[in-house]
């Protein structure tokens, strides 16, 4: 990671809710997203238009990819899919999930210096990996705090580290 220029600053969300019965019903991976999905990643949209969101990037997960291209679509951005940015795969161990997505972030971060970037993944990882690697937090910070769909944590990212702005789900998000 270059630090040529200033941080991105990503604004990194879950998915919208997603119809997992219909996932079940369908041979296809992933799951749609619901109505319900769909009116969360619009709320979001408006919320983060002031911000001036340059792209808009997600997991290659449907509903994860649905979102970010409803989101981009809101926002009259491109989107693009970013592998790295899967939730947590049980077979593939916690190390390499944290070196996944910190590869799939900073790779982000390096394309979008100085520029306000909307990022769909997944609540398991995020919840694992943000934490982890922001160092101004307690890596348990997310523990019992689960976030909702399409509610953002906003990290700024550059070559001296992940910084974490914001963990709305999360009451003691004190500084370490």
């Amino acid at each position: 990671m270059s630090d040529l220029q200033c941080a991105a600053r990503l604004f990194i969300a879950p998915h919208g809710e997603a119809d997992l019965a219909a996932s079940e019903r369908s041979s296809a991976a992933g799951a749609p997203l619901t109505v319900e999905g769909v009116c969360q990643v619009r709320e979001l949209a408006e919320q983060l238009r002031p911000v001036r969101i340059s792209t808009v990037c997600s997991s290659p997960d449907p509903a994860a990819s649905a979102s970010a291209q409803a989101a981009a679509a809101d926002l009259d951005v491109a989107s693009r899919v970013v592998d790295g940015l899967q939730g947590l795969d049980p077979a593939e161990g916690e190390p390499a999930a944290v070196a996944r997505f910190q590869a799939a972030v900073e790779e982000i971060a390096d394309l979008h210096r100085g520029e306000d970037v909307l990022v769909f993944s997944h609540g398991d990882v995020m919840s694992l990996v943000i934490p982890m690697l922001s160092g101004n937090v307690r890596a348990d910070l997310a523990d019992g705090h689960r976030l909702p769909p399409c509610v953002p944590v906003r990290v700024d990212v550059d070559a001296d580290g992940w910084r974490l702005d914001s963990w709305p789900a999360a009451d003691d998000a004190a500084p370490v």
